[in-house]
């Protein structure tokens, strides 16, 4: 224990010249540090998914020069916490390892987070939360900001291919956020414990309050234009939906959609939540394949792609998406044996949504199994065997394909009513379109009500491409 040294009296203090020394010129104790380091903030007993991070980012630091900061570079004899503190002020971007034994650090709490938490609401800095395994990380502050993975997908639970391609997404959009041009920082908050309580305690805004007023149908809002075929106009909406979006190649994802704006051109901010998303945009916007349809509140848009770009701000990273629409191509209908194109609309979905086939010897069962219509079948077994048999993400992604098969089928041109409710193997559905009139007086509405089974789909992947493919 070093020994406590006594402090000089006023006299021996005295200086033993007259002559004045030179002051020290010091920097402003506030004066601004540039921010170019990536930091990585760990439990010591998480230290190797820390070293499988730095492996990734090494061609940042490599290719980039990023430097990567973490705490193994101090040296015998540094002042660590001085050196910590110094890390911390020139941070861009900090990689957040979270796991129980990262929450439960005292020094993590106290000491890394704080000055953090303070730069990203004042200066951009850019938090990255990455979930090692199951935690408490969803009632913390930290929840605050977006995860590059879900609750739901720590790294602990994944396979090693999954753990790669999360830990490669890390180190991509790392990449994105460091080539992006700079922009201004908007203040926010600091989230603190206190702030997040009186958020829990607050009664929400009347704009919630309205939006919670809005019913909805299997996880989606209802159309304003449920109750009459709608027209070709411009329309604008902003929450927490989702798009379905189409490749030429056939490939789809479903992105959840900030803001929206459709009319001749489609402007839709994106925000990806789970690397599978951002891989999908990355891949949509690098790849020749290019966009070919986008379906959004219970319309589809057949689109010619214009640009696709990430801007990552306030710790979200948005994709602003911009596409020219065009009118869908109405197939030619005609009437074969006495089977009427509204005929056909009307078996063309009970085979959609129930997967019920015509009868053996019917006319109609050449029609819709390799005659003008090209399907065979309901796309609903195939798709709940994709979403990995996830009640959850069937609910979320159903409606939407149901909606791309409904319109491109030229099955209705509207549709008014969508319900699915999940239980077990089977899904019932409850729907209604309508069929504009083309060679009648009036529109004709679609009525499909039953359940249809959702077991016995075989391995094939559902792509959204020729409709032979289902």
């Amino acid at each position: 224990m070093p020994t406590k040294k006594t402090a000089p009296s006023k006299k021996s203090a005295a200086p033993a010249a007259t002559k004045k020394a030179a002051p020290v010129k010091r920097a402003p104790k506030n004066a601004a540090v540039a921010r170019t380091d990536i930091f990585i903030s760990y439990s010591q007993r998480d230290k190797a998914w820390m070293e499988r991070l730095k492996t990734h980012l090494k061609p940042l630091e490599r290719d980039f020069k990023i430097n990567v900061w973490v705490d193994t570079k101090l040296r015998s004899g540094d002042k660590w916490r001085v050196e910590i503190e110094s890390a911390l002020a020139k941070t861009r971007v900090a990689i957040l390892l979270i796991s129980s034994n990262f929450l439960a650090s005292d020094f993590i709490n106290s000491d890394e987070l704080p000055p953090l938490l303070k730069a990203a609401a004042k200066e951009g800095t850019i938090i990255l939360p990455l979930l090692l395994s199951t935690s408490a990380f969803s009632l913390t502050p930290l929840s605050e900001f977006q995860a590059v993975n879900g609750p739901d997908q720590p790294l602990d639970l994944l396979s090693e291919g999954q753990v790669n391609q999360t830990l490669f997404q890390v180190a991509k959009r790392v990449h994105e956020i460091f080539m992006a041009p700079a922009k201004k920082a908007v203040a926010r908050p600091v989230v603190t414990s206190t702030a997040v309580a009186k958020k829990a305690t607050t009664k929400p805004a009347v704009a919630s309050v309205e939006a919670n007023k809005k019913t909805t149908t299997s996880g989606l809002p209802k159309a304003a234009s449920a109750t009459a075929a709608p027209k070709r106009a411009a329309a604008s909406a902003s929450g927490t939906q989702q798009a379905l979006l189409v490749k030429l190649s056939g490939e789809w994802g479903v992105i959840p959609v900030h803001h929206a704006k459709i009319g001749k051109q489609l402007e839709m901010a994106l925000r990806p939540a789970t690397p599978s998303q951002v891989a999908f945009l990355t891949t949509l916007r690098q790849s020749g394949d290019g966009l070919a349809s986008v379906v959004f509140r219970w319309h589809s848009y057949r689109c010619t792609q214009r640009d696709l770009h990430a801007v990552t701000e306030n710790n979200r990273e948005t994709w602003h998406l911009t596409a020219d629409t065009q009118e869908l191509i109405a197939r030619t209908e005609v009437t074969y044996s006495n089977l009427t194109p509204d005929m056909q609309a009307q078996a063309r979905a009970e085979l959609l949504l129930l997967n019920t086939q015509p009868p053996e010897q019917s006319p109609m069962r050449w029609l819709s199994n390799g005659g003008f219509n090209d399907l065979a079948a309901s796309p609903l077994p195939a798709l709940f065997r994709q979403v990995g048999n996830s009640p959850t993400r069937f609910k979320q992604v159903a409606p939407l394909v149901l909606t791309w098969f409904l319109h491109f089928t030229n099955t209705v041109q509207h549709i008014l009513h969508l319900s699915l409710t999940l239980k077990g193997q089977s899904v019932s559905i409850d729907f209604e379109g309508q069929r504009d009139a083309g060679h009648r007086d009036a529109p004709i509405t679609v009525r499909v009500k039953g359940i249809c089974s959702l077991a016995g789909a075989n391995e094939k992947a559902v792509l959204l491409g020729p409709i032979r493919s289902y």
